[in-house]
Order: C-alpha cells, then structure tokens, then sequence
C-alpha cells in the first residue's frame, strides 16, 4: 500500500511541477490570486455534503486560501517565493478535474488531490505556522 500511495504522489507532484509556469504568473498577478481564491472557496462549497470525509482538503485549503487573501492584499508580504507558488500549483491541481484520478469518480477522486495538498502543507509548514502566528495578532477583515 505503501508503494501506490508513494507512486500517486511521485505522479501528482510531477503533473503539478508541470504547471510551474502557470502558477508562477498567478503568483505575479493579484487579480489571478483572487480568482483562484474564489474558484477554491467555491469548490469547497461545493463538497459541503462530504465535509466530515474530506476534512484535511478542506482544512488544507482553507488555510492556503486565508494565506494568500493576505498575501494578496500585501498584509502578510512575509511568504516565500517558492512557498506561494507551491500553495498556488496545489490549488491550481485541487481545481482540475481532471487530474490524476479525475474528481468524478465515485469514493476515489479525490485521494490524489488529498495527496497532493497533503504534500504541499507539510512541505510549507513552517511558513503555515509562521503565518498563522501572525494572523493570530491581526483582526479579521473580509
């Protein structure tokens, strides 16, 4: 079990190293950010019914999606490069539906997303941290 689970992550880390470019100009490019903000926000929304079993997606992604709002907006200007533009190629992956397992299939199209994120935040971890540290001294503005 171990091999596949290390296999799925060795395929989606390439297809989302693939799409470096892409997330790179979305880095560059705040109104980008925010689309890609709204499109998560609604993908989220979207699997509401299924909150309780994909609770690390949407945890993982809420946090991503708070991270950049602030980012953006050029009150957190602390995030390393490469640490957004991971952020920003694990959303981009997370939107796709038809990534390695496409989204549509029934109890599994979802697990290479959830690999992918997972990946993603642990490899981040320490700027999530550092930004949740902050964030906890600033009031919410939405």
């Amino acid at each position: 079990m171990r091999r596949k689970k290390d296999h799925l992550l060795d395929r989606t880390r390439r297809k989302m190293e693939e799409s470096a470019g892409e997330a790179e100009d979305y880095a560059r490019n705040p109104g980008k950010i925010w689309r890609l903000i709204n499109r998560a926000k609604e993908k989220l929304m979207e699997m509401e019914d299924h909150r309780s079993t994909f609770k690390n997606i949407v945890r993982h992604v809420g946090v991503f999606i708070q991270m950049l709002r602030d980012y953006s907006r050029g009150y957190y200007p602390h995030l390393p490069w490469k640490s957004l533009t991971a952020i920003i190629g694990a959303l981009l992956y997370f939107l796709n539906p038809f990534d390695i397992i496409p989204d549509f299939i029934p109890g599994i199209g979802l697990l290479d997303d959830l690999t992918l994120l997972t990946w993603v935040y642990r490899s981040v971890e320490g700027d999530v941290e550092n930004y949740l540290a902050w964030e906890q001294g600033v009031d919410e503005i939405d």
